[in-house]
């Protein structure tokens, strides 16, 4: 039984193909590999493709950090006493018990230390910062696994604690590695003037824990289910596939000598990011959400570009147009103010590593993304643009940040230059042409109208990262949300288990979807919508919902159709149901306050019956706005409080407490019929300034 649990737990991870897909034979990038090899053997052993200066031309890193300096230093100054220790046994075994996953941000705070570490010796050129870089890639090549405690229990022993025989690729490790190639790319001449041993020990770590296991063929799919090959259960791959592959494929390409062995890599790699490209849908969307953009859609890019590089230019698909236009998604899905569309696992506000955007934007040819990066980065209450900000937890991003950000400095000041020095007229051009989107193969819709923003999604209860959230939808208006999902907590022994559905986050009861004669949706690919669809020019969203809820339902059909009008959103649902078994619930979450009727506003006003008053809330509570949602005589409101102040992931997103009110139709109402929902503005009170 335990067996199992675990292979359940595993298969969590995975992406589960949406109801009716198949993958489409993609061959972007083995194709790119192929043509280019074919006009010689481009992807020579060594490193000499690295497009950075060598850490002995001070001149090259001085104009490279420019007006970046202090601040790079200050980073890794912060390290050069850091406390370099491995994950302790007592830790992955607290792990089985607890699910505990901030047990690995120990580890994290040690690979960041290193690329900070790495960032601050190469633009300062003292040697003041090598030798604490040192002790962090000599600890690193002591330990037996990379691997933080979620992503160990593959091994044969199925318990958590890694054995010393078991070099497994995982994300945490594939970046590790990748994280400590380029520090001794860099410094490997200072190091073998330390010590002769020293690039030798870290280049077998490498080869040990990432390289060797990397061109190990009888490991794929068991446990690197990621790399596609021999893949079980038609499952389709996610972001761990470019992140793994991105990461992993960084020492070959830095450090392997043997042609064969690189070619092998090289070959495979690209195959392996064939297989993540068959299983992304031609619409470009990527079904994580915004929030995984950068783990998946952008590590894509990253791979790409430094082939690209690698390759001399031969290989290149960045120009791609679905390459492109997954690039663009996360345009797309951001609404305003920091708020994204967040189905599945990620969170409402995201806007994610603003140079990578940039980049990424160039190389596609996207001006859409390039516009969003500026757009991003324009501070219009400060008069300026902020300031280059590295995340260091990928010293490839790093590099490359450093290596645009002359580039993107230049494109700032054509962009405000050519709005007269006006910032908010810039902000607004900047993303004008950004308008309603229908992913007709994903089922995601985003349509705008002056000011408002709604967006729906039809799709599966068994997506990557699920939540059980068929026929939802989300509503901004003004800058502030009105319908919100509450998104993802803190990843806890729970969320990838057997149990994930305990989680009320994942549930459809904290989803704006209704409960149908008293049942919720439930989890699975083959609860699925039927004939999504989206009008842009009309701004209608439409689907049959009835299929993501169980047969005890009864439900023959539920046509759902969301309406964006002027000034105000409807929300109708056709229903025929077999026999009425138990009241129907129509759900709304909403950030804020909640009047029912009866209650007085904070303005003095009684709520009146047939509409229930919610006020919404700025991110920064600095600005309230009224809205008024009515509905159909014969349902009851009432409002539900859910507690966030114990986990901070969401805290920091909505406060407190998010709300749910729940409108309850008649026991005895008809088995067919249509519910009516309208929201908009309170007359009352439109915008509240506290």
């Amino acid at each position: 039984m335990k067996h199992r649990l675990l292979t359940f737990a595993a298969a969590m991870l995975l992406v589960v193909p949406a109801f009716g897909q198949a993958s489409i034979k993609r061959h972007i990038f083995e194709e790119a590999y192929d043509a280019a090899q074919a006009k010689g053997n481009i992807f020579k052993a060594g490193s000499s493709w690295v497009p950075y200066p060598a850490y002995s031309d001070r001149e090259a890193w001085a104009e490279l950090a420019e007006g970046n300096e202090e601040y790079l230093i200050k980073i890794g100054e912060k390290y050069l006493k850091h406390q370099w220790r491995p994950m302790l046994a007592s830790e992955y075994l607290e792990y089985e018990k607890t699910g505990n996953r901030s047990l690995g941000k120990k580890d994290e705070g040690n690979k960041k230390a290193i690329v900070a570490l790495t960032i601050a010796e190469l633009v300062e050129g003292k040697g003041r910062f090598l030798m604490p870089l040192l002790d962090g890639l000599y600890m690193q090549c002591q330990v037996f696994s990379w691997c933080h405690p979620q992503h160990t229990k593959s091994q044969d022993s199925r318990r958590t604690l890694p054995r010393k025989d078991w070099k497994h690729i995982s994300l945490h490790s594939a970046n590790c590695g990748a994280t400590i190639a380029f520090a001794l790319y860099f410094f490997e001449e200072e190091f073998r003037k330390m010590d002769p041993y020293i690039p030798e020990l870290i280049k077998a770590t490498l080869k040990e824990f990432i390289m060797d296991p990397f061109l190990d063929e009888s490991k794929d799919g068991k446990p690197h289910w990621w790399t596609g090959f021999n893949r079980r259960d038609n499952r389709l791959m996610n972001n761990w596939t470019p992140y793994c592959t991105a990461h992993a494929i960084t020492p070959f390409l830095l450090f392997e000598e043997d042609e064969a062995r690189l070619t092998k890599a090289l070959k495979r790699s690209a195959q392996m990011m064939d297989m993540y490209m068959n299983d992304v849908r031609s619409d470009g969307a990527c079904d994580e959400g915004p929030s995984y953009w950068s783990m998946a859609v952008g590590k894509v890019y990253d791979y790409a570009r430094m082939m690209c590089d690698a390759s001399g230019g031969k290989m290149n698909v960045l120009e791609d147009h679905l390459i492109r236009r997954m690039g663009e998604f996360k345009s797309k899905t951001y609404f305003t103010d920091g708020w994204v569309q967040n189905y599945a696992d990620g969170t409402a506000r995201n806007v994610g590593d603003v140079p990578l955007l940039y980049r990424y934007g160039v190389d596609t040819k996207s001006q859409e993304l390039v516009d969003f990066s500026i757009y991003c980065s324009a501070d219009p209450s400060k008069r300026k643009f902020k300031p280059l900000r590295l995340t260091f937890g990928q010293t490839f991003r790093c590099l490359e940040s450093l290596r645009y950000a002359q580039h993107m400095k230049k494109a700032q000041e054509k962009a405000i230059n050519g709005c007269g020095g006006d910032w908010y007229k810039m902000k607004y051009y900047l993303r004008a042409n950004v308008g309603s989107e229908w992913y007709n193969e994903t089922e995601y819709s985003i349509l705008r109208h002056d000011g408002w923003i709604m967006a729906n999604k039809g799709g599966n209860n068994g997506e990557s990262h699920n939540h059980n959230d068929v026929g939802s939808g989300l509503l901004y208006v003004d800058e502030i949300p009105i319908l919100i999902d509450p998104g993802v907590g803190t990843y806890t022994k729970l969320t990838f288990s057997p149990k994930r559905y305990t989680v009320w986050l994942h549930q459809s009861d904290w989803h704006n979807v209704p409960k149908i004669n008293g049942v919720s949706q439930i989890a699975g690919r083959q609860y699925a919508a039927k004939g999504s669809d989206c009008n842009l020019k009309k701004r209608i969203f439409t689907s049959d919902i009835a299929g993501a809820y169980p047969d005890s339902a009864a439900c023959r059909s539920w046509h759902r159709k969301w309406t964006l009008g002027r000034g105000e959103v409807v929300i109708s649902d056709t229903y025929s149901l077999k026999e009425r078994k138990a009241a129907d619930v129509e759900n709304f979450i909403v950030r804020g306050r909640v009047y029912l009727p009866g209650q007085t506003t904070s303005s003095g006003k009684v709520v009146k019956e047939g509409e229930v008053i919610v006020v919404g809330l700025s991110y920064t509570r600095k600005r309230e706005l009224m809205m008024r949602i009515e509905y159909p005589e014969g349902f009851t409101p009432s409002v539900t409080v859910q507690d966030c102040t114990y986990d901070k992931k969401i805290r920091n997103v909505w406060g407190d407490e998010i709300l749910r009110i729940s409108f309850t139709s008649a026991q005895d109402a008809p088995t067919e019929g249509k519910y009516e929902f309208r929201i908009s503005k309170a007359s009352e009170v439109e915008i509240v300034n506290q």
